[in-house]
């Protein structure tokens, strides 16, 4: 199943909304202050920003892409 099905299983409550600040509480949760002013609390907070790779253009490159060049930030 996607992973939306499996999660909305568990009962994640999924937005598509700006946040404008996340505060860790003294309990370890999370206190999430959406656009517009709402407030939600939340035991975990999973971030998803999205990312697109971006080739550097040098010589050689293309060469060696796979071979000790690539575009992961942590490989």
């Amino acid at each position: 199943a996607p992973w939306s099905e499996q999660c909305m299983r568990f009962g994640l409550k999924h937005e598509m909304v700006g946040v404008e600040q996340i505060s860790k509480n003294e309990d370890g949760s999370f206190t999430i202050r959406l656009e517009g002013g709402k407030t939600e609390l939340a035991k975990a907070v999973i971030v998803c920003t999205g990312s697109a790779p971006k080739r550097a253009g040098f010589k050689g490159e293309d060469e060696f892409f796979g071979k000790g060049v690539s575009t992961c930030a942590t490989c």
